[in-house]
């Protein structure tokens, strides 16, 4: 079993720079209507709306958050500038460190996210099967 979700983060990692490959596949975003409809089924209403737009914000956070990180923009804040470097670092360095594309606390709390200095390169960080395979 490969699903399309797996297939396609994969593909990122073999070709980064490809602005294409930086989104969500749109057949994720079906996956998740059955929770806008049994939310409101099991919460109260306002809570149940909360939790909708929510998760709308936070993909479209993501979404964009990991569009501008494959931009050739230079971000001016040191919190962008360190979103886009993680992210960098994950897909050119070792797919096992610095997950967070669009939070940084996650890494955090994970311990996922030390000095760049202190994490080898990864031979499988541009081709994830050759890892997963091995």
């Amino acid at each position: 079993i490969d699903p399309l979700i797996g297939q396609k983060h994969r593909e990122h990692h073999k070709d980064p720079e490809s602005v294409e490959k930086v989104f969500i596949p749109t057949h994720i975003y079906p996956l998740v209507l059955p929770l806008f409809l049994i939310w409101p089924l099991i919460l109260p209403i306002p809570l149940a709306l909360t939790l909708i737009i929510f998760d709308l914000f936070m993909s479209l956070q993501y979404e964009w958050t990991h569009y501008f990180v494959h931009t050739k923009y230079q971000p001016k804040t040191k919190y962008w500038q360190r979103l886009k470097a993680n992210h960098r670092l994950h897909l050119y360095k070792n797919e096992n460190y610095w997950y967070g594309v669009s939070m940084l606390f996650g890494d955090k709390i994970f311990n996922t996210a030390p000095p760049h200095t202190a994490v080898p390169f990864s031979e499988t960080a541009r081709d994830l099967e050759k890892g997963f395979y091995k």
